[in-house]
């Protein structure tokens, strides 16, 4: 399914763009899995609800996001924070810009909600071994999602 980055950040366009150039800053249009993850993992959100996130942000398996994805992943993270759920029908709602923070510059927000721990059932995961069944270059099946959202930033 194609999916037009624009229409998915909708008004907040120019603070997507500057979060894509902030982790594609040579512009290769592949956003390797472990520095997505480092860079999402400045949301504060939760490892399960980040997992999730990237399961829906890059569907095929491919172990990278391309921008679409990206911003997949922001319109998500955005969706999180405010309490909404993360599923793909409700890619295209109108949400908050997502708060993607540089851990040295801001404390993490205090609202425990926001770090997303109510937002996943965890049924609702999928896959093999710890929900994950797909795994990117030289990344064991099982732990795209698990392992590198238990990276530190």
């Amino acid at each position: 399914m194609w999916i037009e980055p624009l229409q998915v950040a909708g008004t907040h366009s120019a603070i997507y763009e500057a979060y894509y150039h902030q982790v594609d800053p040579q512009g290769t249009g592949a956003i390797q899995a472990l520095d997505a993850a480092r860079f999402l993992k400045k949301s504060y959100l939760s490892d399960v609800v980040l997992s999730k996130i990237w399961d829906l942000s890059d569907p095929t398996g491919k172990g990278y996001l391309d921008k679409a994805g990206l911003f997949v992943a922001l319109k998500l993270v955005a969706l999180a924070q405010a309490g909404r759920d993360i599923h793909m029908n409700n890619i295209h709602s109108d949400a908050p810009p997502p708060k993607v923070r540089d851990p040295k510059h801001a404390a993490p927000p205090p609202n425990e909600k926001f770090r997303g721990g109510s937002t996943l059932p965890v049924g609702d995961r999928k896959g093999g071994p710890g929900g994950h069944s797909r795994g990117g270059p030289g990344v064991p099946a099982a732990s795209v999602s698990s392992d590198y959202f238990c990276v530190a930033v």
